[in-house]
């Protein structure tokens, strides 16, 4: 999504928003991203064309839906990385809770957070049977 003609205030080289717990700059790239890759979240932010004509981006919809910067921060590192879960502690953390789900899905989904989610777990699940497998063999033997 390009910014909208009609908002020049929109072509700047970065972005704040507000979340749940304080703010967040990222790059007009990024947060481009999020935007087109949010199955609503242009809509949340602007407004739909066919229902009003938003004159103010809504820069707090992540406050508005109580997403966290850190919940936010792993939204976009999932866009980024095409759909891949980080792998630091603290992104397998907010996932393992739910709270990354949780966080997407309020704010309408993104095909790269339920991509990203689904081989995490998918992963997982393998690692658990590896492992389960490996204690079964020294066992028996």
């Amino acid at each position: 999504m390009e910014p909208p003609a009609k908002r020049p205030c929109l072509k700047q080289a970065y972005f704040t928003v507000s979340c749940r717990d304080g703010d967040i700059a990222m790059s007009a790239k990024d947060f481009w991203a999020l935007v087109e890759e949010g199955n609503l979240l242009q809509y949340l932010i602007f407004g739909h064309p066919d229902m009003r004509d938003c004159l103010e981006p809504q820069f707090d919809v992540f406050k508005k839906f109580d997403v966290t910067a850190e919940v936010l921060c792993v939204i976009q590192a999932c866009i980024r990385s095409g759909g891949v879960l980080p792998e630091d502690t603290r992104a397998c953390f907010k996932a393992d809770l739910g709270e990354l789900r949780e966080a997407a899905d309020r704010l309408g989904g993104f095909e790269l957070v339920d991509a990203a989610l689904s081989r995490y777990h998918a992963e997982k699940k393998k690692d658990k049977s590896l492992l389960r497998t490996s204690k079964e063999c020294t066992n028996g033997a």
